[in-house]
């Protein structure tokens, strides 16, 4: 066994195995995932990678079944598949050649990524390895190590990469390579900003998630990028050029770490939806914001319409949607968003009741494109912490049903 862990708490686990937080939880839960924990109820947990992987080989390889003579097909179904078989070769044989067609369109085009140790390994939608990176520290994996958009719009696609060494305190920078695997540049998140208190926070940043989209009747893609300090509240929302330069960035009061986009009004421009927390002590809830990607400036408004961040003009986003705290996390700071998903017509939030994005307790939240509330739905880790809380009379005894009830009223959108 190593002597350190490789892998510290739920994000970076779940990142391994390119899940999200909470199917990792269930994974553990479920399915033996194997997690260690310090001592104590509230210690941090860790993992192995080489016992994940060897946990993951075991748990993929198929159950041995020995036919027995008994089991064998008997001559009359053998005769019967034999019917069956050459019925359908003629269908096969179409489907063989759409399959080869497909192949054929989708060799050379990236598809997905590999870190293995100090190398980055880029595969087309065959897995066919297009190419590989060597870095000079061992990179770790985030929950989306690469992100695969064409940047100028002459149909060969750019890999967007992650790049967070694995080792404490590290900060996460966005690698751009380009379709041949050579390096084209570097984006480092952030700068030097000066709230409105006259604190000063400088660089460095890290990048949380990269998100590629198209506008209008463009053929390039756009990167929009979400950022935060590497130990306090600020939190960078940028749009980039094809050459990794900021065109426009949005500076927020708390983090945002997922984002999401989707034309939620129709017009055939994308809105950016960016999900975290509004940390300032007059807000402290699960934060969404709506922007038109043609309008991203500024930062977030004070309670006075002023700005948190000095020399930098309040902007106000499209639309804003807080989720308030449940009575699990009244006492708390505040709550999170944890994931934000768009569906066909819907949008799902995530919200973590606590500071931690490794959180147990969470509500889903189901939203349609004018952000009206759908459904609000507490998962099982969420029930159980509120009847242990009503149990010792530290919240109020209320149904379940009323508690949800109260959430879904409690949403706010501006």
């Amino acid at each position: 066994m190593p002597e350190s862990p490789e892998l510290h708490g739920w994000k970076q686990i779940a990142g391994y195995l390119r899940v999200s937080i909470r199917t990792a939880q269930a994974m553990e839960k479920d399915q033996g995932l194997p997690v260690h924990r310090g001592p104590g109820t509230k210690s941090p947990v860790y993992a192995f990678a080489a016992e994940i992987d060897r946990w993951y080989a075991l748990k993929s390889r198929p159950p041995e079944r020995p036919e027995r003579p008994d089991q064998l097909p008997s001559r009359r179904r053998w005769l019967r598949y034999g019917v069956i078989a050459g019925a359908s070769a003629l269908t096969l044989g179409g489907f063989e050649l759409a399959f080869r067609r497909l192949r054929w369109m989708w060799a050379g085009v990236p598809g997905s990524c590999q870190v293995q140790g100090h190398v980055l390994i880029v595969y087309d939608r065959t897995n066919a390895e297009l190419w590989r990176y060597t870095f000079p520290e061992i990179m770790s994996r985030p929950p989306t190590p690469c992100v695969f958009a064409d940047l100028s719009g002459h149909g060969r696609r750019e890999t967007l990469f992650i790049a967070v060494p694995l080792r404490l305190h590290a900060t996460a920078c966005m690698v751009c390579f380009g379709a041949d695997g050579s390096r084209r540049w570097t984006f480092y998140p952030g700068k030097t900003v000066i709230d409105n208190r006259g604190r000063q926070f400088s660089p460095p940043y890290s990048v949380l998630q990269v998100v590629a989209f198209r506008t209008g009747a463009s053929k390039a893609d756009r990167i929009v990028v979400a950022s935060v300090h590497n130990y306090s509240f600020p939190a960078q929302l940028a749009i980039l050029d094809p050459a990794g330069k900021v065109v426009a960035e949005y500076w927020h009061r708390g983090h945002l770490t997922h984002i999401a986009v989707a034309d939620l009004d129709g017009d055939g421009e994308p809105e950016i939806l960016a999900g975290g927390v509004n940390d300032a002590p007059e807000i402290g809830q699960a934060t969404l914001l709506v922007f038109d990607h043609r309008h991203l400036a500024g930062a977030t408004p004070d309670a006075h319409g002023g700005s948190y961040f000095q020399g930098i003009p309040p902007f106000p986003a499209k639309h804003t949607v807080f989720f308030p705290k449940s009575p699990i996390s009244q006492g708390l700071e505040f709550n999170r968003v944890r994931e934000v998903v768009i569906q066909a017509d819907r949008i799902l939030v995530e919200v973590v009741e606590g500071t931690a994005e490794d959180g147990h307790e969470a509500v889903d939240y189901e939203l349609n494109f004018r952000l009206e509330i759908l459904n609000v739905t507490p998962d099982d880790a969420f029930l159980n912490r509120l009847r242990e809380l009503q149990r010792q009379g530290q919240i109020p005894d209320e149904p379940a049903y009323l508690v949800v009830e109260l959430l879904k009223r409690g949403v706010r959108v501006l």
